[in-house]
This record gives structure tokens, C-alpha cells and sequence, in this order.
């Protein structure tokens, strides 16, 4: 095998990466003395499309799963920014899901379309050449992952490769040295103009999509919607 069997927010000096669906609740106090109220205001934040995390982060609080193998390897969509962490050592630090073992390899099966670009940038690199952490980006199809088909192995703060030709690949991370966050991203497929495809998305720009529960239109009303758009100040 090419790769053997071998996480974005940073608390206290660590690699963590914050799970891409949180709770988030927030409590507020209102203004000193005995008059003082509290709120609480809850809700829950969610990731945009086409973004991913890695399965094996250094975060304690998420749930690990490998991806350091072909047999392991993370399925994840295309396009895709993802979030990710490697390690070429174990950290050492006391609470890190990787304080004790290695993170090496990260493996993403994905389908790929030819002349896409796939890039890799290093969260933690301090920039030039030489530099530590120093991480490099792999492709192999899955027909045949022992064979590297497209590799970046540089010291820069960023990797990238462009991919041979249309099929289904393990794009695969190797921490070369060092520790660090890094982002994937696999860029949309171009068109034939040349100009990249967005992924679907319900979002155009100058415009809100706003779907309403039936019990805020008012009933016997010939254009409920315009009517809300107007209160709303929007047409």
C-alpha cells in the first residue's frame, strides 16, 4: 500500500477542530444589582454545503473514526472544503485524542473529474521553504492504490495536484513532520469555458429564499406573500 494503517478551532496552544453541528447556547445577563435579569437564547449552527471534517481529529470531545487506510478511507463529497488534522508524531499533550500515537495518513474516497484541482494548505506552516509542520498531497484510484498518479511533496505552505483523467481516487494526506490543522479543497469541476461550476446551492446573490409556515399567511387574502414581503420590507 501506498499509505499504511498508520481536527477548526485551536484551544489552549492544541489542535482541535469543532464538530460542523454545534448547539449553541448563550446566556447573557442583564445590567447589575438586584434589578438583574438573565437570558438564555439557544439555537444550532450548522455547516454550509459542501464542507466536511475529517473522521480523526484531535479533538476529545468528537467521535473518532480512522481513515488512514484504503479499507478506512473517509467518503466525502465533491466539490468539498474540509477541515483535518495530521500529526507525524504524537502530540504528547495530555487530553489529545493523538497524545500517545501518531496521525499520519488521512485517506478521503472520492469520485474526481480530469483536470480537476485538489489543494492542501498547511493551518499551522510558517511560510517558505524548509519550514516544519510539512505535510504532502497524494492520488491514487481505488482500482489501483498502490500506484500514485498525481503527488505534491513540497516545504510550501501549500500543496496542490491536478487530477489525470475522470475516476474514483483516494486523495490522501501525509504529515511529512510536525503537527497541524490543514484545509482539503477540492475545487468544482471547470466548464468548458473555462469558468468553475458552483456546487448546488439554494443561495443567489442579491436574494433571500424564505419559506413560511401556513399559519403566518393570512387567510382570504388574494397575495399573502406580497403582503408579508411588503411587512417585511422587501418585494
Amino acid at each position: 500500500m501506498p499509505f499504511a494503517t498508520e481536527e477548526m478551532n485551536i484551544m489552549n496552544g492544541r489542535h482541535w477542530i469543532v464538530a460542523p453541528l454545534l448547539v449553541l447556547l448563550l446566556t447573557a445577563c442583564g445590567g447589575g444589582g438586584s434589578g438583574s435579569s438573565g437570558y438564555t437564547v439557544s439555537g444550532t449552527l450548522s455547516s454550509a454545503a459542501g464542507t466536511a471534517i475529517d473522521s480523526d481529529t484531535n479533538d476529545p470531545f468528537a467521535t473518532t473514526v480512522g481513515n488512514d487506510s484504503p479499507a478506512t478511507a473517509q467518503e466525502i463529497p465533491n466539490p468539498v472544503l474540509l477541515g483535518g488534522f495530521a500529526t507525524k508524531e504524537a502530540t504528547g499533550q495530555a487530553g489529545d485524542v493523538f497524545a500517545t500515537q501518531p496521525d499520519e495518513w488521512d485517506a478521503f474516497r472520492t469520485p474526481l473529474t480530469g483536470g480537476q484541482t485538489v489543494s492542501l494548505t498547511i493551518a499551522d506552516h510558517p511560510g517558505g521553504n524548509f519550514a516544519t509542520p510539512d505535510f504532502d498531497l497524494y492520488l491514487a484510484t481505488v482500482a489501483d492504490p498502490e500506484t500514485w498518479v498525481a503527488t505534491s511533496t513540497g516545504e510550501t505552505r501549500t500543496e496542490t495536484v491536478t487530477v489525470p483523467s475522470d475516476d474514483e481516487y483516494y486523495v490522501v494526506v501525509h504529515a511529512f513532520a510536525g503537527a497541524s490543522n490543514y484545509l482539503l479543497n477540492i475545487l468544482p469541476p471547470a466548464t468548458s469555458s473555462g469558468a468553475a461550476t458552483s456546487p448546488p446551492t439554494e443561495f443567489v446573490p442579491g436574494e433571500i429564499l424564505v419559506r413560511l409556515e401556513d399559519t403566518m399567511l393570512p387567510l382570504g387574502m388574494a397575495d399573502p406573500l406580497a403582503h408579508f414581503a411588503a411587512q417585511a420590507g422587501l418585494r
